[in-house]
C-alpha cells in the first residue's frame, strides 16, 4: 500500500471495504471456477485483516448484503413461468410487479404484507425452483426467501497488539523438493525444533509461493493438519521427540492460467498473525507452458 493510503487508514474513524466479485464471478463463470474463487476468498480476507490490523484497526465487522443458493445446474423442469402481469423486475429467484397470477410453484404476496411501502407484489419460487429468465447462470442464485438467501452472517473481529507477536518458541525450516520449480505441483517440507524448554504449542501455518510481487500458488494439501476451507496447516509436535515438530509436507498448485516470472520465493507464515516465519528466495522457475 502507498503511504497516502496507509496514512488514511491510520487516521480514519471508519473504513468501508466493499466487494461485488463473488456475485459477478459466480453469475458468469463456470461453476467450478466460481467455487475455486469462493475458496480463495478466505485467503484474501485473511490478508486484508492482517493489513488493517497492522495499521491500527482494532475492530473489523464482516457481513454480506444477501446469501445465495449454489448447487447443481438447474434443468428445464425446475424453470417455471413468471406470474406475468405488469413486471417491474424479474430474476430467477424473484418477481416484482403488479397483477400477476398466483401459482402453487411460488409464494405470491403483497409487499405491504411485509411492511414495505408501495403497491407492488412479490413472487418467489418454492424450493430450488427458478423463473424462466433469459441469460444468467444456471447454478448460482439469490433474491429468494430461502434461509440460505435471506439470512446473512455477521462476524466481529477484535485485534490486540499481543495477537501480532509470535511466541511459539519453535524454529521452523522449509525445504523445496528440488533446486527449482519445474512443475505446477510444488511440495514444501517443513521441520522445526524447540528453542525453549517449555510446553510448546505448534503454530498453524500457511505456505505461499510468490513471483514478481504476485501470489501464484494455491494450497492443495498436506501430510497432516490441512484445513480445506482456508488452506492453512496445523502443525503438531513429534511423539518420538517432544522438542521437535512432526515433519510435514505441504503441496501447492500453480494454476494453469498463471504465468509466473523467472524466479520465485516461498513464504512460511503464521496463519493466525501473518508473521513471516521463514523465506526461501531466488528459486528458479522452469515450467514448460
Amino acid at each position: 500500500l502507498s503511504k497516502s493510503v496507509t496514512d488514511d487508514i491510520r487516521n480514519a474513524d471508519l473504513i468501508l471495504v466493499t466487494s461485488q466479485e463473488i456475485d459477478e464471478f459466480a453469475e458468469k463463470a463456470e461453476p467450478y471456477q466460481a467455487r475455486r474463487y469462493m475458496d480463495d476468498i478466505f485467503h484474501t480476507l485473511q490478508r486484508a485483516f492482517r493489513v488493517l490490523t497492522e495499521y491500527g484497526v482494532s475492530t473489523i465487522i464482516v457481513t454480506a448484503d444477501h446469501g445465495y443458493l449454489f448447487g447443481e445446474e438447474i434443468d428445464d423442469p425446475m424453470k417455471i413461468p413468471s406470474p406475468g402481469g405488469e413486471t417491474a423486475d424479474l430474476h430467477r429467484r424473484v418477481w416484482v410487479g403488479r397483477g400477476g397470477a398466483a401459482n402453487e410453484a411460488y409464494c405470491y404476496f403483497k409487499a405491504s404484507d411485509l411492511g414495505l411501502g408501495g403497491n407492488l407484489e412479490i413472487a418467489t419460487p418454492y424450493g430450488f425452483g427458478v423463473f424462466k429468465v433469459a441469460g444468467g447462470g444456471l447454478a448460482y442464485f439469490h433474491g429468494g426467501l430461502s434461509p440460505q438467501e435471506y439470512i446473512i452472517p455477521v462476524l466481529t473481529i477484535q485485534s490486540s497488539p499481543q495477537e501480532q507477536q509470535l511466541s511459539t518458541g519453535i524454529q521452523l525450516t522449509i525445504e523445496l523438493g528440488g533446486d527449482s520449480i519445474t512443475t505446477r505441483v510444488c511440495m514444501v517440507k517443513i521441520e522445526g525444533k524447540a528453542t525453549k524448554l517449555i510446553d510448546l504449542q505448534p503454530p498453524k501455518i500457511r505456505v505461499e509461493i510468490w513471483s514478481e510481487g504476485n501470489l501464484i500458488s494455491q494450497p492443495f494439501g498436506a501430510l497432516y493438519g490441512h484445513e480445506q476451507a482456508t488452506g492453512d496447516v496445523q502443525l503438531r509436535m513429534s511423539q518420538k521427540d517432544p522438542q521437535s515438530i512432526d515433519p510435514n509436507t505441504v503441496t501447492l498448485l500453480i494454476p494453469p492460467e498463471i504465468r509466473p516470472g523467472k524466479s520465485a520465493s516461498i513464504h512460511l507464515l503464521d496463519a493466525t498473525t501473518g508473521v513471516l516465519l521463514k523465506k526461501l528466495e531466488n528459486i528458479p522457475i522452469h515450467i514448460t507452458f
